[in-house]
């Protein structure tokens, strides 16, 4: 009787065993992934004004922070695919990202607030779409501009 319970709980551990490499095997071959297609950043369409998808090759890694500063920073770079239009002029520059348990920080820094003006709303959309497409999961988009709350 003896020998019988042993090999049922050895025949036990081992079919744990195999369910928990098993396991390990599935995550590390099709588990979560990261983004690793690259940055997805969003720019208006020439004609029709709507947020058209571009990626880029860049890695992202670091904090929240870091890796929004370089989405920030590719957006204001202007698009590298045709018929699609910079979101703000040459002049916008990034200031900084911090990440907080309210949402990411965005400032940029506008020397000229009414050349900005046109380009605000679009700039808005376009950012926090980058952020929320390229970073799943991330919480919500405070835009500063020049130190300042915006609406």
């Amino acid at each position: 009787m003896q020998v019988q319970q042993k090999t049922v709980h050895r025949a036990e551990a081992i079919l744990a065993a195999l369910m928990v490499v098993a396991g390990v095997l599935f995550i590390i071959v099709r588990g979560p992934r990261v983004h690793s297609a690259g940055i997805r950043l969003y720019f208006p369409d020439a004609d029709s004004h709507q947020l058209k998808e571009e990626i880029r090759p860049l890695p992202l890694e670091g904090s929240t922070s870091e890796r929004a500063e370089i989405i920030v920073r590719e957006l204001l770079l202007g698009p590298l695919t045709r018929n699609l239009v910079p979101v703000a002029p040459a002049e916008v520059a990034f200031n900084r990202a911090i990440a907080t348990a309210k949402g990411i920080l965005i400032d940029i820094q506008v020397k000229d607030l009414a050349s900005f003006s046109p380009y605000y709303r679009s700039f808005a959309d376009a950012l926090r779409k980058s952020i929320a497409e390229t970073l799943p999961g991330s919480p919500r988009v405070i835009l500063y501009i020049n130190s300042q709350p915006t609406l």
